[in-house]
């Protein structure tokens, strides 16, 4: 297949797609689908791009995406929202060596629902309200990212969120608007907010809400 989506269309579940390097346009992982899709180059030369569209949506399916350097720009749909880089309604993300930049919109990250982990991921220079908005879902386990540079009204936010594991990230440079809190930390009681080994640097939010 000359498209990542192609490949995905037709992959079974719980099938592989290796992508070599290039550009590659929006992904979307439908209902009961089950993939793994791995560059085999990196970051540093394979793409997906959302240009004026989400990057990566996943619906319902199940997604663990290795290597990639991902952009593009949320979707502020009142009833159906969408972050730039990754939204998930009801399914489940996994993210791993992969670099996120230059993503504007609402939201670089919108999750809602079930399962999502962000592990190794470099995320540089986005504009976004939100960098990281975990709505609601069973459980979210963040380690190793490193969040370097951007601007947001609020860098994680976890209004409903059941479980959230967020360990040994580093966050630096970090500009956030005049009003606003980095870090909007809510729980809904039903498990826990777990945040530890964090190193904070230079995240500007001298004049929070």
């Amino acid at each position: 297949y000359t498209d990542i989506q192609d490949a995905i269309d037709a992959a079974a579940p719980g099938d592989s797609v290796s992508v070599c390097p290039g550009t590659y346009g929006p992904i979307n992982v439908p209902w009961s689908a089950e993939v793994y899709v791995t560059s085999t180059d990196g970051p540093a030369s394979t793409f997906i791009d959302g240009g004026l569209d989400p990057a990566v949506i996943v619906e319902s399916g199940t997604l663990t995406l290795s290597g990639f350097h991902v952009t593009g720009t949320g979707d502020d749909d009142p009833w159906y929202p969408k972050g730039a880089a990754f939204s998930v309604h009801e399914g489940d993300l996994t993210v791993s060596n992969c670099e996120v930049s230059d993503t504007t919109g609402d939201f670089t990250v919108l999750f809602d629902e079930n399962y999502l982990v962000l592990e190794d991921v470099e995320w540089e220079d986005n504009t976004t309200q939100f960098l990281w908005y975990l709505s609601e879902g069973c459980n979210a386990d963040i380690q190793y990212n490193t969040v370097r540079g951007g601007q947001h009204e609020t860098v994680v936010a976890t209004p409903d969120l059941d479980n959230l594991h967020m360990t040994n990230n580093l966050f630096i440079d970090i500009q956030i608007s005049s009003g606003y809190t980095a870090f909007d930390l809510g729980s809904n009681g039903e498990g826990e907010l777990g945040i530890y080994n964090n190193v904070f640097y230079n995240v500007d939010d001298d004049d929070p809400w």
